[in-house]
């Protein structure tokens, strides 16, 4: 019985402090009274001095059990040695309840505060967005977001397998946080339901899963991968999310492991699309890994364009916009101003660029939100395209395209010589890698050739400590390219015209939009960029068809309709001497049947397969002169870092692109206020820059050095600031940051990181050009046109200091400056564009454009 009782308090105290709290006033009172009756029957025995009512015996038991200093007003001569003994007993008593009491009042306060402390306690904040895993990217991507929401209130909950406090304070130590931004931290996992429910996933705006580093907690990148992996799978399939289903970002190593994860929700995905429509974004994916590849291998290309990307996709000064067809403050703007093309936006507008456009068409499972940058100069905005802008604001874009409605402006041709980065390129690969695997360095050395824009790699050498038999034998690299150009593959060309469909609304029927026509085909005369192809027909048929709506003259799709209607068309031609292709012009909506002769039709095929065929065989000829020209070479790397001296840059003058990489900087500990693991790197850096140009020639070298650590980064651009370079251009990528400011990109609009996966493309290329002119002085506006005139979009400008030995350190990088100001740029200074590789490329790597 007593173990009983025993247990039932033990319980009532564990699960609830008022109990224990309620027993100790029970306790109290009871106690009170026992002492009362003692006093009272002494009194009545004459043991004790005092003689009084029972009540004035409780009253008086009262005070002594209360007030600890009562004892001590008692009178000496009323009371004898048993008053006083029994009555400093009931006083003892008192302390011994009122300490339990405070302690146990005290404890709870302490450990409630600390419970609150530690990230125990269900979270109130409603439209937050959550970040998973304390990974390296977590600092940087939150600095982003902390410019990004600079004019907005916004809450961010961190969830990690480190104390809150400490989570915090590492944050606090490297980040001035806004007082607009509230940061939370929670320990646990994604895949935990009750911290699903503490983070009060029902409400979040955004779910960021990073991949946690390489540690001793996840030992591999696969490791790290399935953590995400898991997490995803849980937080989809949680209740939470279900009722919620909020945008989600996962970070994956491997692509292909994200996308394994992201197939095995498709079930739950489609459910949400089937209940929210084809508007509800989906999931995104992303690979740190490609990210860090395409981006070294896209410096190859183009120098200095780390410090593009950092310019043109940060919060600070000017950024891109995606102007909304649907946002009423921007509709009636962009319905006055259809037919414009982006040549005539960015002559009348001094304050943003228009890169291009962008059609949100994701009523219908057939198209996709598509991106059209640097679109061809004479196609124009149309019914439901949307702008992709860089302003500083999107109060500037609002005043900009509320002004240009009637506006002319004239702008002037100017006349300079500028200089493309198409030298040959021939790269010395430092690997500082430790790592067993070496599918890291295959699939970088993959990247960097597929990105080569024009063709011009010419040599690759690796210098590692160890070369394994999978290298040497060199058969990872790229076999011939298929373009898929033959007769009857997807990008053969049978009348010269690039075109996207555009869903109408009806059910198997849709237009084909001409986005560009080539240069050799003879349609350039009757068609235009902006027209609606509706169908092809045989002469036979005009006559029963010009009388017929528009709707009866679209041809009816099925499924695969641009393959089915490239079958349709190339059956006509081969069944006739001349057919028609039945036309809604976009300027006049009037309906045109536009005649085109059998032999004028192959002409323009040879003209343009001739053309596509070159291109494959240009590309075909550098893989081949590759093959003989990629070599790798044992060498002591930590050696001849420590040997370095001013004549170590000599031995590889032959080369002109020097990359230092270090693929085991991903297990290194984070947030080391001094990161000596950069040491290395920092010494190649200051060693490699004491390449001597020859008689003052201006460089044609490049230099990308690739370290762990934001604080790193900071030196080294700190240097670049400072101190004269004998290169073009000298990236440092610190891909922490790089790959935050994607992932930023996407939180703030998930087409960002569309756009940038397309420019990094072999769509479309941003591209340097050196000004050979001893000097040059133009407004922004003059030099937009001229770059226009070439269909480039000019989106910057980087202007250099140069000394004596035409050495050079960057001024300063301008992204959209003033435009109708005068700009003076002296020789070797560079303009930035953005551009298309060319047609094939074009429909090749677009799943939205193909060719007819």
């Amino acid at each position: 019985m007593w173990k009983f009782l025993k247990y039932r308090f033990n319980k009532a105290f564990e699960q609830n402090l008022f109990n224990l709290v309620l027993f100790l006033i029970g306790i109290s009172v009871v106690g009170i009274l026992l002492f009362s009756t003692l006093f009272f029957a002494l009194q009545k025995i004459g043991l004790l001095g005092d003689d009084n009512f029972f009540t004035a015996t409780v009253w008086q038991a009262f005070n002594l059990f209360f007030d600890q200093n009562a004892i001590f007003g008692l009178d000496v001569d009323k009371n004898n040695f048993f008053d006083f003994f029994f009555k400093f007993n009931v006083t003892i008593f008192g302390i011994l309840i009122f300490s339990a009491l405070i302690g146990i009042i005290t404890n709870f306060i302490s450990n409630k505060i600390e419970s609150l402390r530690t990230g125990k306690t269900k979270i109130e904040e409603e439209n937050h967005i959550i970040f998973f895993n304390f990974s390296r990217r977590l600092i940087p991507l939150i600095s982003e977001l902390c410019n990004a929401y600079i004019k907005e209130k916004k809450s961010f909950v961190i969830v990690s397998n480190e104390e809150p406090l400490t989570v915090l304070e590492k944050i606090n130590n490297v980040i001035k946080v806004p007082k607009n931004i509230t940061i939370v931290a929670r320990k646990g996992y994604a895949w935990q339901k009750s911290l699903q429910e503490r983070i009060n996933l029902e409400k979040a705006k955004q779910l960021i899963i990073l991949k946690p580093d390489v540690s001793e907690t996840f030992k591999t990148e696969l490791d790290c991968d399935v953590e995400v992996g898991k997490s995803f799978a849980s937080l989809l399939g949680s209740d939470a999310w279900q009722k919620n289903p909020c945008k989600v970002l996962a970070e994956f190593h491997d692509e292909m492991r994200g996308f394994l994860y992201l197939d095995f929700c498709r079930d739950l995905i489609v459910k949400q699309m089937n209940n929210k429509g084809f508007s509800w974004q989906d999931p995104d994916i992303i690979s740190s890994a490609n990210l860090k590849n395409t981006l070294l291998s896209q410096c190859t290309n183009t120098p200095d364009l780390s410090e593009i990307y950092d310019n043109l996709f940060g919060y600070e000064g000017s950024e891109i916009y995606f102007v909304n067809p649907n946002d009423q403050k921007y509709s009636d703007i962009l319905k006055k101003n259809i037919g414009k093309t982006i040549k005539d936006f960015n002559a009348l507008c001094d304050n943003i660029i228009v890169i291009g456009f962008y059609l949100n068409d994701q009523k219908h499972n057939i198209t996709w939100n598509k991106i059209f940058i640097n679109s061809p100069k004479d196609f124009p905005l149309s019914d439901n395209f949307g702008l992709i802008c860089i302003a500083k604001n999107e109060d500037q874009i609002l005043q900009e395209l509320n002004n240009i409605e009637n506006q002319t402006k004239e702008v002037a041709d100017i006349n300079a010589n500028f200089k493309e980065d198409n030298k040959d390129i021939n790269i010395a690969m430092f690997d500082y890698s430790k790592e067993e695997d070496n599918i890291y360095l295959i699939e970088l050395l993959r990247s960097i050739i597929a990105s080569n824009y024009y063709n011009n790699l010419k040599g690759i050498k690796v210098y590692r400590d160890k070369i394994e038999n999978n290298l040497s034998d060199k058969k990872f690299l790229p076999t011939s390219p298929d373009y898929e150009i033959n007769k009857d593959q997807k990008n053969h060309s049978l009348l010269g015209l690039i075109f996207h469909t555009v869903n109408i609304g009806e059910k198997n029927k849709f237009d084909l939009q001409v986005y560009a026509i080539n240069k050799n085909s003879s349609l350039k005369s009757s068609i235009n960029a902006g027209d609606y192809i509706l169908n092809a027909v045989s002469k036979s048929e005009i006559d029963n068809l010009k009388n017929k709506s528009e709707s009866e003259l679209r041809y009816k799709f099925k499924p695969n309709l641009q393959n089915q209607f490239k079958q349709y068309v190339a059956k006509l031609i081969d069944d006739n001497d001349e057919i028609y292709l039945i036309i809604k012009k976009h300027k006049t909506k009037k309906i045109e049947f536009i005649e085109i002769k059998k032999d004028q039709i192959l002409k323009d095929q040879k003209l343009v397969n001739d053309q596509f065929n070159l291109i494959q065989a240009n590309r075909q000829t550098m893989i081949n002169d590759l093959k003989n020209n990629v070599s790798f070479e044992e060498k002591d790397l930590n050696e001849q870092t420590k040997d370095m001296g001013l004549g170590t840059v000599s031995e590889y003058e032959n080369d002109n692109c020097y990359i230092f990489f270090n693929e085991t900087n991903q297990q290194i500990q984070k947030f080391r206020e001094n990161p000596t693991e950069d040491h290395v790197m920092i010494n190649n850096f200051v060693g490699f820059s004491n390449l001597r140009l020859s008689d003052g020639k201006m460089a044609d070298h490049s230099m990308i050095t690739e370290i762990n650590g934001y604080r790193s980064k900071k030196i080294l651009e700190d240097y670049k600031s400072k101190y004269f370079s004998p290169y073009i251009g000298n990236d440092v990528i610190e891909m922490n940051s790089i790959i935050s400011k994607y992932i930023a990109a996407g939180t703030f609009d998930i087409k960002n990181t569309r756009l940038i996966d397309l420019l990094f493309s072999r769509a479309h290329t941003i591209k340097a050009h050196t000004l050979v002119d001893k000097e040059l002085t133009a407004t922004f506006c003059e030099l937009e046109k001229h770059f226009q005139n070439k269909n480039e979009t000019l989106i910057g400008i980087i202007d250099y200091d140069f000394d004596e030995n035409q050495k050079r350190k960057i001024k300063n990088i301008s992204i959209n400056p003033k435009q109708t100001d005068k700009i003076k740029l002296d020789q070797g200074d560079r303009l930035i564009t953005i551009a298309n590789f060319n047609d094939l490329e074009m429909v090749n790597h677009s799943r939205y454009l193909h060719i007819l």
